[in-house]
């Protein structure tokens, strides 16, 4: 049996051993919080340095992580680029312990990741050196994270990007890196932070492979067509042209010059969706040949945008008069697959579902449906009418032996200004809204009220039942039942 002594002397042993590896990792509970705070104090100190943001998070008790980007002074020499460089470098590599720190240098636009070794950091400075200094570039951002390392040359005008692309690909390839990742990026209109330039209008980089193929035919393009965005990538070419009119030319032409490439062409007020990164999902231009039809017919005076993806279209109209005729347009042409959903909002946050305005939506063979019905909602805005799937008046699906409602998900909304519109609500919308369809109803400025929902069955509405009674009030019954004695009589 040990000892009293022997007991004693080993918690004093723990104890010492708790204190040391407290003080080890900065003392701090909050290590990395606490290490943001002195890298903005320890970093700004440093020569050449004009400013430090830095952030940590605290994933354990006296650990986490730290990052810094340190922005030097305005045209500093590579020297003292250097210079800089290898301080920040030595800071990283004197903070190592519980929290992992690291750090990015911007000079001039230009960022990169610091190494804690000047080795390894010169082979970096080697690539920004070379390209710092050129007034056609707005800077370069180059990442070295393990094995992964890429560089994308931000390009300040986009007649340049070619030139830009050319120029970051011979960087690359002079970088003594196995593999770096080459992109040029450009803005139709760059923001003037750096931390602010996101999803750029421009972009050429050989992240699937050599893409020599598809920028010669975005060359051929630009030769003839004034373009006004572009992505390009091995088996990719996506263009957006200012006339809509000149979509089928240049889709031909990039079938031509590149013919193992995916040719995705919109214009005017037309876009489609980047459909991705992998050579093998990419479709071929004919995939969008419905969407395509479905957006010359949705493009009109009012309308401010079109999105398409290959199963749907986004129409975007300055207010509810030109929604509506844009929605009823798009029904009569009488979409067919792929293309299986349409969407008209009143403004960008209609379309986007905010409860803004009008919203008119549905399946490619129910958007009339939708359209007739939102035309009867415009006095109780906001409001939106979807309607999607069989409709039940033609009785259950044959492959689907559930009753009529089953096969559908059909829905309005509309909003009241006090409920004594109910009467008019009820009159408006009686003639058109089919059987089937769940009606939201709620008063303006009363939120708690959008819940209000009924169900119009076999010709007459039913209140539905809520989803909690705790959730249930008086205000929202009375709605409830003012709209079913309306309507049933």
């Amino acid at each position: 049996m040990r000892s009293t002594t022997t007991r004693t002397t080993a918690v004093a042993a723990l104890l010492a051993a708790a204190t040391l590896l407290l003080t080890s990792c900065t003392g701090h509970v909050d290590a990395g919080s606490a290490g943001a705070d002195a890298a903005r104090d320890e970093l700004a100190r440093i020569d050449g340095v004009a400013t430090v943001r830095a952030d940590g998070s605290n994933d354990l008790p006296f650990a986490g992580t730290t990052t810094a980007t340190v922005v030097t002074d305005d045209g500093l020499s590579d020297d003292r680029l250097q210079r800089v460089t290898d301080a920040v470098g030595q800071w990283i590599a004197d903070h190592r312990g519980s929290v992992t720190y690291s750090a990015d240098v911007e000079a001039d636009g230009f960022v990169f990741t610091v190494q804690p070794t000047r080795t390894a950091n010169a082979r970096v400075l080697d690539v920004v050196d070379g390209l710092r200094g050129d007034d056609r570039w707005l800077g370069a951002v180059l990442s070295v994270r393990g094995e992964v390392r890429s560089l994308d040359l931000q390009v300040a005008d986009p007649a340049d990007l070619v030139t830009g692309w050319t120029a970051v690909r011979a960087a690359a390839d002079g970088s003594g890196w196995d593999d770096v990742t080459a992109t040029a990026s450009a803005w139709n209109d760059p923001a003037r932070d750096t931390t602010g330039r996101r999803e750029p209008d421009w972009s050429i980089t050989d992240s699937a492979g050599d893409p020599a193929t598809e920028v010669a035919a975005l060359g051929q393009v630009a030769a003839a067509h004034r373009l006004t965005a572009a992505t390009v990538r091995r088996g990719l070419v996506h263009v957006h042209i200012a006339d809509l009119a000149d979509v089928p030319d240049v889709t031909a032409v990039l079938e031509r010059a590149a013919p193992d490439a995916a040719a995705i062409v919109d214009g005017g007020v037309v876009t489609k969706r980047d459909p991705g990164d992998d050579v093998d999902e990419r479709p071929d231009a004919g995939t969008y040949a419905e969407a395509d039809r479905l957006a010359r017919v949705a493009a009109r005076p009012g309308v401010t945008a079109v999105e398409l993806t290959r199963t749907g279209v986004t129409v975007t109209a300055a207010d509810v008069d030109t929604a509506l005729v844009a929605a009823e347009a798009l029904a009569a042409a009488s979409p067919v697959a792929p293309v299986r959903t349409l969407s008209v909002g009143s403004s960008a946050a209609a379309a986007a579902g905010d409860h803004q305005g009008l919203l008119v939506q549905g399946s490619a063979d129910r958007l009339g449906a939708s359209a007739a019905v939102a035309r009867s909602l415009t006095a109780f805005l906001p409001a939106r009418a979807s309607f999607f799937g069989a409709d039940p008046s033609d009785g259950p699906s044959p492959s689907t032996p559930t009753s009529p409602t089953t096969t559908t998900n059909a829905s309005i909304s509309a909003t009241l200004q006090r409920i004594d519109d109910v009467p008019a609500f009820v009159q408006a919308v009686r003639p058109v809204l089919p059987d089937g369809t769940t009606v939201q109803v709620g008063i303006a400025g009363q939120l708690q009220l959008q819940t209000a929902q009924l169900t119009l069955r076999d010709g007459r509405l039913t209140i539905d039942r809520p989803r909690a009674v705790a959730t249930d009030d008086d205000a929202r019954v009375r709605l409830a039942e003012a709209v079913r004695e309306a309507w049933n009589g």
